[in-house]
């Protein structure tokens, strides 16, 4: 969370990081479990806030205008 200093102005605490296992003495298949779980647990702990608008609908709409005259 942020904290506020003395001077009013305020700074970020950081997360520590989070190092993965040693993957040089575990195989293929292990490494990617690993990799898998990492990824689950990451996104449980930052779980993305819901979309207020509809996907794509922010996508400019220039694809028959790029045409040219053959839209005509």
């Amino acid at each position: 969370m942020a904290e506020s200093r003395r001077d009013g102005t305020k700074f970020v605490q950081r997360k520590p990081i989070v190092f993965m296992a040693n993957t040089a003495a575990l195989s293929k298949d292990e490494r990617k479990k690993l990799k898998r779980t990492a990824r689950k647990k990451r996104k449980a702990e930052n779980p993305l806030k819901p979309r207020e608008y509809a996907r794509g609908s922010k996508k400019s709409k220039v694809k028959k205008l790029a045409r040219g005259t053959a839209k005509r």
